[in-house]
């Protein structure tokens, strides 16, 4: 009963007030990737290697 009770709450507060639930989705993508190491690499070496092998490899 408790869960129910907390689960309409949720969603008649993120009905109503979208900002907070932007918000949290923020935070939550922040805190998924606090930890990769992709921030560090040259982004368009990386780009140019998945586009050069996507299509010798055919992997799709």
């Amino acid at each position: 009963m408790f869960t129910s009770c907390v689960l309409v709450y949720i969603y008649v507060l993120s009905n109503r007030h979208q900002e907070y639930l932007l918000i949290f989705k923020t935070e939550a993508e922040q805190e998924k990737y606090k930890n990769s190491q992709i921030i560090d690499m040259d982004k368009a070496f990386v780009i140019e290697s998945i586009e050069k092998y996507l299509p010798d490899e055919k992997i799709y």
